[in-house]
């Protein structure tokens, strides 16, 4: 079926040898048990395929009449088969070639697994190393999401369209998650140092400004409490405003940080 197509056995004919054989074998079995029966208990898959289509010939016989029956009777499911189902042509050979490059391709299939779980090993191995450093550039990150792509292309093409790599291509496709998780944690790490940065900045300048207006406001009163509110309010606005986003940022990076270290 595989190299001459599903539809094969529809023009099939089994011509099993031996039948003296079996004729002395069946002497000694209890019962009497007809070919055809022997044919569905002994082949059953095969006897289905081919529609009962099996003849038993018996290349010893001596009876003229005998082999003249058995030749007549091949001749007869030739007949039947071609008024019923047509010749098997090259036609029908040409329209199993799918079948049989798969065949050949699952082949290749163990080693090519092999080859693409190394590649994902490489691949994760980068990754790791690119998220743990803080300094890691650009040029690293885009050189693993090129790599993750082509690997998804070339199991692609590999595949043909048979569906014997899926496997690989889900497994492609989780690393491909994977290091969009770790780049967004990347970001997020960023924007959180960030954020604390400008927290930090804002909350001692307006500190400072509030000591420094105060300390004017016993020379210059107007001036100097001016200067001591908006200070408050600078500082005010640092703890608190980016704060509130630091905390944000905070709970965005360390869910995704749980999410990853699960995998």
């Amino acid at each position: 079926k595989t190299i001459f197509g599903n539809d094969f056995m529809q023009h099939v004919i089994v011509v099993v040898t031996g039948g003296d054989l079996f004729q002395i074998e069946m002497e000694y079995q209890e019962g009497d048990i007809s070919f055809d029966e022997w044919c569905r208990d002994t082949f059953l898959p095969l006897y289905g395929d081919c529609d009962g289509r099996v003849v038993l010939l018996n290349n010893r016989e001596k009876d003229n009449e005998k082999k003249t029956k058995q030749i007549q009777e091949i001749v007869q499911h030739a007949d039947t088969l071609q008024n019923q189902k047509g010749r098997y042509t090259s036609q029908c050979f040409a329209n199993a070639e799918k079948q049989r490059e798969k065949m050949i391709f699952e082949v290749k299939v163990p080693q090519l697994k092999i080859e693409i779980q190394q590649q994902v090993t490489l691949i994760l191995a980068d990754l790791e190393k690119y998220s743990q450093n803080k300094n890691s550039s650009e040029s690293q990150k885009n050189n693993i999401i090129e790599r993750v792509k082509a690997l998804k292309r070339e199991i692609t093409e590999q595949d043909k369209g048979f569906g014997v790599l899926n496997e690989m291509m889900q497994l492609a496709e989780e690393v491909e998650r994977h290091l969009n998780d770790h780049i967004k944690l990347k970001v997020l790490a960023a924007q959180l140092e960030m954020a604390r940065k400008a927290k930090t900045d804002l909350t001692t300048a307006g500190t400072a400004g509030t000591i420094f207006g105060a300390a004017a406001a016993f020379v210059a009163p107007p001036l100097g409490f001016a200067v001591a509110i908006t200070g408050v309010l600078t500082a005010a606005y640092g703890y608190f405003g980016f704060g509130s986003k630091e905390k944000i940022i905070q709970q965005q990076h360390d869910e995704l940080e749980k999410k990853i270290s699960k995998k």
